[in-house]
């Protein structure tokens, strides 16, 4: 009687594991041959390098007013040189807060608060 149950024991934990198995190959090989739904869109974005060490943000900013003027059709564009000069007065080699960062932005038309309607397809 105990020799009957261990082999069903066994028996049972063999079907469950080959269950197991197959629904896992399954799952793996239907990813395999899903369809891919992920798009990609490369945005025409000018490429800025940083004139300073510490002027990332300002190569950023003149990168995306150069992109909403040219391509979503507001805001004004400014070079990195313009951006500093307005935010420090001068051309220092200092980094920038986020509020340094919106405050140039928005005074080139460029709000951080801006809805822009998209069209999908």
């Amino acid at each position: 009687m105990v020799k009957k149950l261990l082999k069903k024991g066994r028996y049972k934990r063999i079907v469950i594991s080959a269950i197991v198995f197959f629904t896992l190959l399954l799952l793996n090989l239907s990813d395999a041959f899903a369809e891919n739904t992920v798009t990609y869109v490369e945005l025409p974005v000018k490429k800025v390098s940083q004139t300073y060490s510490n002027w990332c943000w300002a190569a950023g900013s003149e990168s995306i007013l150069y992109y909403c003027k040219n391509y979503l059709g507001f805001g004004e564009e400014a070079t990195q040189w313009d951006i500093v000069k307005y935010i420090y007065g001068s051309y220092v080699n200092k980094p920038a807060s986020l509020y340094d960062i919106q405050r140039a932005l928005s005074y080139y038309g460029v709000g951080s608060s801006r809805m822009i309607p998209v069209r999908a397809g």
